[in-house]
């Protein structure tokens, strides 16, 4: 096996290697996708349940779901550090305004 076998620069071979390498990335693919999809939503369900003052038929984006689950944990986080009640969520403010301008700027394009 010489450069030679291969054409110019190598061609050969590197067409041979990216010939095995993609037959295996097929192989199972869109049913791994599927699984991963899945349990990622499913994840973000799981998630959305644990946020307090959330109406139940709000439908929260997967960024807006961190983002609010982040403010509660911040939230979680104060409490701890004041030593109050433990288990009072009423003090905690899921705001649900409008999306800001970069969400709606990707909402129009």
């Amino acid at each position: 096996y010489g450069p030679a076998e291969y054409g110019p620069a190598g061609q050969g071979r590197l067409e041979a290697l990216s010939g095995r390498l993609g037959r295996r990335k097929g192989v199972g693919g869109p049913k791994k996708e599927r699984r991963r999809t899945e349990s990622i939503n499913s994840a973000f369900a799981e998630l959305r349940e644990c946020i307090p003052n959330v109406p139940a038929d709000t439908k929260l984006s997967k960024i807006k779901t961190l983002r609010l689950a982040t403010s509660y944990i911040a939230y979680l986080m104060e409490v701890l550090a004041k030593d109050s009640q433990p288990g009072d969520t009423e003090g905690f403010k899921a705001e649900l305004k409008k999306a800001d301008g970069r969400e709606n700027k990707r909402k129009r394009e």
